[in-house]
């Protein structure tokens, strides 16, 4: 439990305080919120499960979208939330369930976002893409946390608009230097630690806090095609992938072909999934 904030000596209450002060960080809506209990929940039947998701009709919808894309690579059509519940298992449910209700508080917030999920959706299918290369287990959650990982950077632009706006605007441009670098020199914390208290606050799933926050950093907590997508970066309006590339091949002994094949595929699905996520 909690294991990024243990390693980094980290109270994520104070962290919020100290980082988004007075932004009112919008809360999951009661119906998500029954929905992730009783996904959490081992004596919820999957009839009950169900039930619930269904009572929101506006997740039944983004929940079908989203698995029955191809960003999601499914080899079979999910016919319903019944058919959603038994294929793909609570785990994978819950993080589903979790991505859609995040990317609305965060647009509630923050307002539209589309250069954000554009380079968050071409993040989530790669890291799946990588994840079936390297770590087929873990495919869904690297989805999950390669879409959210840097969800806390909205929000800190809408909290420190003088001082951390023309710093993101000044990386994207000339994205040279970590940003986490910049951010540690500039502030003392950065938006993957500052996105590990968020997903705490809304008490998203322990591998996600953990694959937020440590994202750059790759260790034990992280999966690594979640820390590999972390390479992933948007410059003048476009995702270069060299980096990733590059870092794939010389850190986990991947080929360079599989990994080019890999990535471009996965890249191809990101666009569609960040039409689906914007429309």
């Amino acid at each position: 439990m909690l294991g990024f904030f243990k390693r980094k000596k980290i109270d994520p209450k104070k962290k919020l305080a100290e980082t988004l002060g007075d932004l009112e960080l919008p809360a999951f809506s009661a119906a998500t919120l029954e929905t992730l209990r009783l996904l959490r929940d081992p004596t919820c039947s999957a009839e009950m499960i169900a039930e619930s998701i269904e009572s929101n009709p506006g997740v039944v919808v983004r929940l079908l979208r989203m698995v029955n894309s191809a960003a999601y690579g499914l080899a079979q059509r999910v016919e319903g939330v019944s058919h959603a519940v038994s294929l793909l298992g609570r785990g994978k449910v819950e993080s589903v369930v979790v991505a859609i209700a995040v990317k609305s508080s965060v647009d509630n917030s923050a307002g539209p976002l589309p250069r954000f999920w554009q380079l968050a959706a071409a993040r989530a299918t790669i890291a799946r893409g990588l994840a079936e290369l390297i770590h087929p287990q873990t495919q869904s959650e690297a989805f999950v946390a390669g879409m959210l990982q840097d969800m806390a950077m909205p929000l800190l632009v809408q909290a420190k608009p003088v001082e951390y706006r023309p710093m993101i605007e000044g990386w994207q441009n000339d994205p040279r230097e970590e940003l986490t670098e910049l951010e540690q020199r500039e502030f003392g914390w950065d938006h993957s630690e500052v996105g590990a208290c968020v997903a705490h606050h809304w008490r998203l799933p322990d591998l996600l806090i953990d694959a937020i926050g440590a994202h750059h950093h790759g260790n034990s907590l992280v999966p690594p095609a979640i820390h590999l997508v972390s390479h992933v970066r948007q410059s003048d309006g476009r995702v270069d992938l060299e980096p990733l590339v590059e870092a794939a091949t010389s850190a986990y002994n991947v080929p360079a072909d599989r990994v080019v094949r890999a990535v471009s595929e996965s890249y191809k699905r990101g666009a569609a999934l960040a039409r689906l996520l914007m429309g």
